[in-house]
């Protein structure tokens, strides 16, 4: 490829009438609002992501998490470890699920 073969792009860029103002298009290829496979133009967060979010930390035995693991465990009635290593995988599933859910 010649080194100015997107100066048409280039052009399109500088005319505000230009629908592909704001695209932005590398020698990779076209940038769209996704990191490989997960979908994020979509920007709000939803409150079963935040919940998933929430378990991981907790999972994770993160500063402050003692407590709802804790309480997690009096719940289910499993030991410690058990608890955190549910809490961990039902936040990574759960976030999994709102990830990969197309609107």
């Amino acid at each position: 490829m010649p080194a100015y073969a997107p100066m048409g792009e280039i052009n399109a860029r500088m005319n505000p009438q230009s629908f592909t103002k704001y695209r932005k298009v590398t020698a990779l290829g076209e940038n769209i609002d996704n990191i490989g496979f997960i979908d994020l133009s979509n920007k709000q967060l939803t409150t079963g992501a935040a919940v998933s979010i929430a378990l991981i930390y907790f999972g994770l035995d993160f500063p402050g998490a003692r407590p709802a693991i804790d309480f997690t465990r009096e719940i289910i009635g499993e030991p410690y470890r058990y608890t955190q290593r549910a809490l961990l995988v039902v936040g990574t599933l759960g976030l999994a699920f709102a990830a990969f859910q197309q609107n």
